[in-house]
């Protein structure tokens, strides 16, 4: 299962833009388009406070590059 957070007026700043669910763990990825986009301070903000209580975020370039983090 997957979700793509659309960003807007009421959503909330510095969430990961997917929520994938697979074999019951939920990962939360921020994509980047590419090596020079880099996330803002509130995304890395989210996705420590999101590891630290035992979640699994990251920052992905790519599909590949989430299938690699997530095998």
């Amino acid at each position: 299962m997957f979700h793509k957070e659309h960003a807007g007026n009421f959503s909330q700043g510095g969430w990961p833009d997917v929520t994938a669910v697979i074999h019951g763990v939920t990962y939360l990825i921020e994509f980047k388009k590419s090596e020079t986009e880099v996330p803002s301070k509130q995304q890395m903000y989210t996705i420590e406070q999101i590891n630290n209580a035992g979640g699994c975020a990251f920052i992905c370039g790519s599909f590949e590059d989430f299938l690699s983090k997530t095998s």
